[in-house]
This record gives C-alpha cells, structure tokens and sequence, in this order.
C-alpha cells in the first residue's frame, strides 16, 4: 500500500508540531517567540520533515465532522439522519447553535489558523533545512516543501471561505509587535478567492505531478490538487449565493457580481483537465467482490484520488457507526448506529429499464415529491416503477451505498446462512426500538461490506477520506460550461461540452460483477447487465440541464460534503422536511407495505449559510466584521 508517508507521523511528533503552532488565547496571535524551537526543529531534516507532515494532518477529515456519533455533515441537509436528540447534528437540524459555542468536532476558525500558522512556519524556514542523504533534502526538495506549505495554506484558506466567507490573510508568523497584523479586518470575499487561487497556482510551479512522486510519498501535494482546489473555488465564487445579482455589491461574505465568473470558473475546470496528467476513474481492485464505485473508497491510492486525508491504518469508526449491534455480537443493538439515510437520498436513485437480454434501455428520476404522490395515490411511477417493490433495477451506485431491507450481508452469517437487514417496523434492526429515528435505511458506504464483524474491533478500515476527486472535476466542468456557454457547446479551447463531462461520470456507472450465491446477492439488483447509466440527451436548455447537474452530484457524492455546501452556493437552502422509509409486515402472510412518514423539518434561518465568528474571536479582535444575523447571541 502507498501509506510509508504517513508512517513517520508519529503522534507525539505531531502533538508538538501542532502545539507549538497554537495559542490559546487567540489563533491570530504569537505565542512566545521560541529560538531554539526553530532550530531544532529546522536545522534537522527529520524535524523538518515530521513537522511538514503534521501539518498535512490539520487538512478535513469528513469522517469526524460531529464529536457524538461520528455523524457526516450531510446529517445536517437531507442526506442523512443522526442518531438521537443529544448528537450535534441534530442540533444543527433544529437551529440549535449560535455564535458562542462550536457544535462541530473543531472549531473551524481555530483550526485552520492554527494550520495557516504551522504551514507559515515551513515557508519561513524552509531553506534552512541542511541538504540531507537520509531523509533526501536538496535543494529541489526544498522548494517542492515549500510548494506543498504554499498549497496547503491555500487549502486551510478555503475552508475559512466556505464556512465564513472573507478572512484576515495572515502570510507570516507574527511577532507580538505586530498588533495591525494580529487584528487586521477581514478581507473581502473575493480577495480571499483571489488570494487561494493565485496562491495555489504558484504552489503549482513548485510541486510535481502526481506520476513524478515515488509511492512511498502517496498523499503529498500534487498539481492535480492545486489545479483541483482553485476549480472547486471558482465554482464556489461564481455561484448564486457568492455571486448575486440582487445584491451586486461586494462585501466580506460575497463577491461582486459578475456573470464572467463562470467562464473563470469553466476555465479553471479546463485547466485541470488539460494542465494536469494521470488522474482517471477508479476500476475495482477485486471486481468479483467489489464494484468500481464502492472500491473507491476501501482504497488508499487510486488514480481517480487528487487529494485524501489519510488516515490511519487502524481506523474503525465508518464501520463501528454503520451496522447495528448484533452484527458486532454486542448486546447492545443500536449504541453505535448513525449516518442512516433517508427516503429523500434514497428516492434520487434513478429507475433503469433492463431489457430480458441484460441491456439499459433508459433510466427515470423518481426524487421524494414524485414517491410521495405514488404513495398516495397508489399508482406505479415513470417506466413502471413499482413504490412497493422499490429496490429493483435502480441506479447502481445504491446497492454499492445503502443497506436496506430484506438486503443479505455478503460476508456476515448467523448459524442459520447470511444475515439479512431487517429494516421493517419491529424487525431486528429497526432504530425506532432502541429509542433512535429511523428512516428504513443504513449506511453502506465507506463500509467494506465483504467483511465479516464479529466484535468491535476485529476489522481495521484501512481507507482515506476523498477531498478532491476526479469525477468531482468533470461535474465541476459540466457545471461551470453549462452556465457560461450552455449544455452542448464546445467553446473555443475546450475539448467537451457540458453534457459530454457529465455522461463521463454516468458512463463510469456499472452493475458490480459480484460473485455471490443468490441468497447473498442483494435484493432488486438485477445480474448480468450490460452496459452504463443512460447519457442524459442533448437539447436540454441551461435551467434543465442544471437540474441533472444538481441531481448527478447529489448521488455521486452522497456524504462526501458536496451536498451541504453546493446548497449554501446555490442559495437552495430551505426548511427541508426529511422522510423515513416506513415499512409494515403482515405477521400472517410476510408481505410488506411500503410507505413514507415525515421525520423532521430542519429549521432554516438564511443566517446558516455562513457560520458565525465566535464572540470571544470579536471581542478580541474588535475590526472582525460579524457575518449577517449572527451579532446576537442565541439563549
């Protein structure tokens, strides 16, 4: 495995790295100037390489968004539901946060200053660094170090923007002295845009593609991931919520209008695509087993990976927190279930015609509002589509992401032959009996389903968390080209249109090719299929091909935090209810009865599309602008 990069993070190394970045009192500050600190760690290749290392570690890691419950951020829209009233998701959901408390794992604010600090730290000093025959330091590696610090303090710069808009932009380690520095405003919106893209390009020039990097250095900065970041803010800049034309005006939480940003942002996806090299879908390492899309993500390394927080070998919690207890032999049936999807993501799964001959002939969107009119009404949906036999013949990425009901475990038996998720109202695995929100589903994805959980802790997960991947970049482009040239234009310079990127993505969608015993193979996926998802045609308009754009990502990257964040860009936040599969068993005959049960309506203020500074942050830093209809502290 490409994972020896991440072998030489040893804790307490880490631990000191990051607390020598940290002051307490306030993250714009200097701690006490400390000489032989730099030094020490500057003047010795191994120091400087462990610090550099550290520093990777402060990047996002989407598994760990929630300190209760290991809940994905998209627990927060409609991807997903929480696990109880206590988890800070649901906290989230209700409206239960303010401008005095952090109800995610880390503060961001915090965090990524903290970041900014250590990765200023490494530009400082890096030429300092003695050439070196182990560690290998020579001057080229020297300016590469410095290129990875330079992206990487670009990227801590982004998650600032995404969560809080425009930020101070600190560009050195600050001396006590330095009292403007340490309470500067805040820049504008499009400063910081402009500020992380320029920085990342720059950082470009210094870092080598990923081919160039030996595979004991898998993980480390790439062009890729420079080109990678400056797309996603592109994006992010020239969206409805950060580029408004009702409200044209520049400020710190958005940019000015201008309807060029999406040819900015279309170009910026291009220059990816034609910039960078050896990136491509992922192909299952072990087809048989695994399909291309849920292999993704139970690999370390692939070349559809840009960027990835790598996390350690030993990791446990996506599988600890996606199975009920019985299959982890614990009396305890539901104390680690979380992430369950609802009936909303679950609907998104387009209905395929399959013909006798194995052939997709053509899909049909359902979505929520569509199922609901269906069980109402009783009727049969687009293409006969059957809402009480709703697991047959969907989008393949379902089976590959979701457990549902009557689903067999592939690889997790009970005496008796495999066991099955029973997911019906009173089954053995249904939430609502232990006390926890239902909604008829549990996570899949992430979870290496082929093997067997027969304690807590007897399977090592020994995957990553994708930041920037490459189907994003495609969905990036197709977005962007779609809005500044329409769905099938090519334009000048470009090698695709819109709708060419985003049937790239469709096209990757396949059945798995399991190799399982029918009473392991799960239920509606039909076997032997030839063939991908359908292309989506041509002659669409704009605002009907934005639609399967915002439909594709939505299922693409289900509780990757696209989700959260293209709603805020969007501006499509909204008081969303969210729905649970309920599913009733007649005790006499088995047959079940397929219906759906609001859950919950999130609670929505438009205050929420940006995170609050927190007060003690203003308080001692007075020229900290608040964002909009966060000045009041919440009882």
């Amino acid at each position: 495995m490409k994972n020896t990069f991440w072998n030489i993070i040893v804790a307490v190394l880490i631990m000191t790295c990051m607390s020598a970045c940290q002051d307490a009192a306030n993250l714009l500050d200097k701690e006490e100037s400390n000489d032989i600190y730099e030094e020490m760690v500057f003047s010795d290749p191994y120091n400087a390489v462990w610090f550099l290392n550290g520093v990777y570690s402060k990047l996002n890691n989407g598994y760990t968004v929630f300190p209760s419950g290991n809940g994905f951020l998209g627990l927060v829209v409609d991807e997903g539901s929480w696990k109880a009233t206590w988890d800070n998701s649901y906290m989230m959901s209700s409206g239960s946060w303010a401008n005095n408390k952090v109800l995610l794992d880390e503060d961001p604010w915090k965090k990524n200053y903290t970041a900014i600090r250590a990765a200023n730290r490494v530009l400082e000093h890096a030429d300092e660094i003695p050439d070196s025959s182990e560690p290998f330091i020579d001057e080229s590696v020297r300016n590469r170090m410095k290129g990875e610090a330079q992206f990487l303090r670009a990227m801590f710069y982004y998650e600032l923007l995404k969560f809080y808009g425009g930020v101070p932009i600190i560009k050195s380690v600050l001396e006590a002295s330095e009292e403007n520095e340490l309470k500067k405003e805040r820049a504008s919106f499009d400063e910081t845009v402009e500020f992380i893209c320029s920085e990342a390009l720059a950082a470009a020039e210094k870092l080598p593609h990923q081919d160039e990097y030996h595979d004991a250095e898998w993980g480390r900065a790439t062009k890729g991931a420079c080109y990678a970041l400056v797309s996603r803010v592109r994006l992010m800049a020239a969206s409805p919520f950060f580029n408004d034309m009702t409200n044209p005006e520049g400020c710190e939480w958005r940019g000015q209008y201008n309807a060029e940003k999406w040819v900015d942002a279309a170009e910026a996806a291009n220059d990816f695509l034609t910039k960078t090299r050896g990136y491509a879908f992922h192909t299952s390492t072990a087809p048989t087993m695994y399909g291309d899309y849920e292999d993704l993500y139970l690999r370390r390394s692939s070349p559809e990976i840009i960027l990835a927080y790598q996390q350690g070998v030993n990791a446990f919690k996506v599988e600890y927190y996606s199975y009920p207890g019985r299959f982890f032999n614990t009396a305890k049936p539901f104390s680690m279930l979380n992430n369950m999807p609802t009936l909303n993501t679950v609907a998104e799964y387009e209905y395929l015609d399959i013909d006798a001959e194995g052939n997709i002939k053509g899909s049909h969107l359902i979505g929520i509002d569509k199922l609901l009119e269906l069980y109402e009404s009783g009727g049969k949906g687009p293409g006969g589509f059957d809402p009480q036999n709703p697991y047959v013949n969907r989008d393949p990425r379902f089976y590959q992401s979701v457990w549902y009901n009557g689903e067999p475990h592939p690889a997790k038996e009970d005496g008796k032959g495999p066991m099955i998720f029973d997911l019906y109202h009173g089954g053995q695995d249904d939430p609502s009996t232990g006390s926890f929100y239902a909604t008829g589903f549990l996570n899949r994805k992430f979870v290496d389903a082929q093997h067997a959980m027969t304690s807590s802790g007897s399977y090592k997960g020994n995957h990553n968390w994708i930041i920037f991947r490459y189907a994003e970049i495609l969905l990036n482009y197709a977005e962007a080209v779609n809005e500044a040239y329409g769905p099938d234009a090519v334009p000048a310079g470009f090698t695709m249109s819109a709708r060419d990127a985003l049937n790239k993505v469709r096209e990757r969608v396949k059945f798995p090719a399991y190799d399982l015993p029918d009473n392991k193979w799960p239920v509606g996926m039909p076997k032997n299929v030839k063939g991908s998802l359908p292309p989506v045609p041509a002659g669409l308009t704009t605002e009907q091909f934005r639609e399967r754009v915002v439909h594709e990502r939505r299922v693409e990257f289900l509780y990757e935090e696209h989700r959260y964040f293209d709603l805020n860009r969007w501006k499509q936040r909204s008081g969303m209810t969210v729905y649970a599969q309920i599913i009733d068993k007649d005790e006499t005959t088995g047959a079940l009865t397929y219906s759906a049960e609001p859950l919950m309506t999130k609670v929505w203020f438009d205050k929420f599309y940006l995170f609050p500074i927190l007060v003690d942050e203003i308080e001692k830093s007075p020229k900290l602008k608040q964002n909009p209809g966060w000045d009041n502290v919440a009882e």
